[in-house]
């Protein structure tokens, strides 16, 4: 009770809503509540001799789609048109990858989902890029925690396999990682690669660099699909192969990315 009653013990329209703003999914939860509830409950409550339990409720209208509204004659469709109308500041996936990554703030989402939605060309490029953006892709870390992994360990290393970890750090990758900063610099781009670049591109406000986050955007799928290729790292497999074969791929497949110096250069070095 205490999380819907304020101070005084009213049950005030404007601190319940305060209270579920914050929350992910309370449709979810609310549904989960009113299903946990006994039928025996409902009848004993519907019978007249039933003690009915009281409590001082602050009764207030609440305005739904341009209508007032009786809390009392509040409906689902209500609560739909509150939460459709409501705009988030910041999308929750960005407010994960802002913390995880100890940033301020990211500012080009717009840039960002333009890139993703209009330029990337393979759907299952979209597709993962937007998995991404949203924290779901899934790391051990994330299986254990969704119960379907036993542990968070990565099967290589034997520490907890977050994000850092699955794309960047996993002695998995060791050979990888040098062969892609190897050939970047001979292409002369001397920027360190960060988990950064692959969640929200290299300076994905210019588009001068789109070239260069197409390429980043495939740089991070191998290391997706080779985490699967190789059954979560129990097999070893050629990672730069996998990433060559599939950058030649893509660069042939859409002749119309057309080509500037630094994908000249790249593909020379591959």
């Amino acid at each position: 009770m205490n999380d819907i009653t304020d101070e005084n013990g009213r049950v005030s329209q404007d601190y319940l809503i305060e209270k579920l703003k914050n929350k992910i999914n309370f449709f979810s939860e609310f549904s989960r509540l009113k299903k946990a509830i006994p039928k025996e409950w409902y009848v004993q409550l519907s019978e007249e001799k039933s003690v009915k339990t009281t409590i001082n409720i602050k009764k207030e209208n609440i305005i739904s789609a341009g209508r007032v509204i009786d809390m009392d004659k509040l409906v689902n469709k209500d609560f739909y048109n509150i939460i459709k109308n409501k705009v988030f500041i910041k999308p929750i996936g960005i407010h994960f990858w802002t913390t995880y990554l100890d940033i301020q703030d990211f500012q080009n989402i717009t840039d960002l989902y333009e890139f993703i939605f209009k330029i990337l060309l393979e759907n299952k490029l979209k597709i993962f890029r937007w998995k991404l953006l949203q924290f779901i892709i899934p790391t051990k870390s994330h299986l254990f925690k969704w119960k379907i992994s036993t542990d968070r360990l990565c099967n290589v290393c034997k520490v907890e396999e977050d994000y850092d970890h699955f794309f960047m750090s996993c002695k998995y990758l060791d050979i990888f990682w040098n062969k892609i900063n190897e050939m970047l610099k001979k292409v002369q781009f001397e920027n360190n690669i960060r988990l950064q670049h692959l969640v929200f591109g290299y300076k994905i406000f210019d588009k001068e660099y789109f070239h260069l986050n197409y390429f980043l955007t495939i740089l991070a799928f191998t290391i997706y699909k080779s985490y699967y290729v190789s059954e979560q790292k129990t097999k070893t497999i050629d990672v730069y192969l996998l990433f060559k074969n599939e950058f030649q791929r893509k660069m042939k497949e859409n002749k119309l990315l057309g080509m500037n110096s630094l994908f000249n250069h790249i593909l020379n070095k591959l």
